[in-house]
C-alpha cells in the first residue's frame, strides 16, 4: 500500500508552496525449489517546494526528506537491514529574455535506490530468455548530483537547444554482462 497527502497552495504576488507526505510500505515474496527470498520495505518522504514567478524570470526549489529501511533475508546468509537517512533537493532557475530566447539553470541532487531485483542473490532468468542474472544483496543506494545550463532559441516552427550538463554520480548500480 502506497499513500499520499498534497496540498498547492494559491499563487500569491508571484509566489506559490507545496507539502507532501507519501508514505509506502512493499513486502515482496520469491519462493521456488532452489531460492527463497522475502523483501520488506518501509518508506516515508516529506517534501516541500517553493516557486517564485513574476514574469520573465521563475524560480524554483525542492526539497524532501526520506527515510527509508528494507530487510532482506534470503534464507542462506545473514540478514540484511539498512535504515537510510537522505536529503534530495533541486532548484532551477529560468529567464525568458523575450519571445525567441530563454535561459534555464538547473542543480539536482537525487538518490536511486537498488530494486528488489538487483537485490536478489540468486540466478534467475532476466528480462529475455536468454539472460541469466544474478543480483547483489549488499548493493547500497546511488547519489547523483547534477548542473545544467539550457539555451533555447525559439522562431516556429524551429526550436533550438544547447545543453551543457556536469553530472557525478556516487555507487552507481549498473549490470554486467557476460556471453
Amino acid at each position: 500500500p502506497k499513500a499520499q497527502i498534497i496540498y498547492l497552495s494559491p499563487v500569491w504576488k508571484g509566489f506559490s508552496f507545496g507539502v507532501r507526505q507519501k508514505i509506502g510500505f512493499m513486502n515482496m515474496r520469491i519462493e521456488d525449489t532452489a531460492s527463497k527470498f522475502n523483501y520488506d520495505v518501509d518508506q516515508s518522504l516529506s517534501s516541500f517546494s517553493l516557486d517564485y514567478n513574476p514574469g520573465p524570470v521563475s524560480l524554483s526549489f525542492q526539497a524532501g526528506y526520506e527515510i527509508y529501511h528494507h530487510d532482506i533475508n534470503d534464507h542462506i546468509n545473514d540478514e540484511v537491514s539498512h535504515t537510510y537517512h537522505d536529503w534530495m533537493y533541486h532548484a532551477i532557475a529560468q529567464w525568458n529574455v523575450n519571445r525567441h530566447h530563454r535561459l534555464r539553470f538547473a542543480y539536482d541532487h537525487d538518490i536511486t535506490r537498488p530494486t528488489y531485483t538487483q537485490l536478489y542473490p540468486f540466478v534467475h532468468i532476466g528480462s529475455s530468455i536468454s539472460s541469466w542474472v544474478v543480483g547483489n544483496s549488499a548493493l547500497q543506494p546511488s547519489t547523483s548530483r547534477q548542473i545544467q545550463g539550457r539555451y533555447t532559441f525559439t522562431c516556429t516552427p524551429l526550436t533550438l537547444n544547447g545543453i551543457v550538463t556536469y553530472k557525478t554520480v556516487d555507487d552507481d548500480i549498473s549490470g554486467i554482462s557476460t556471453y
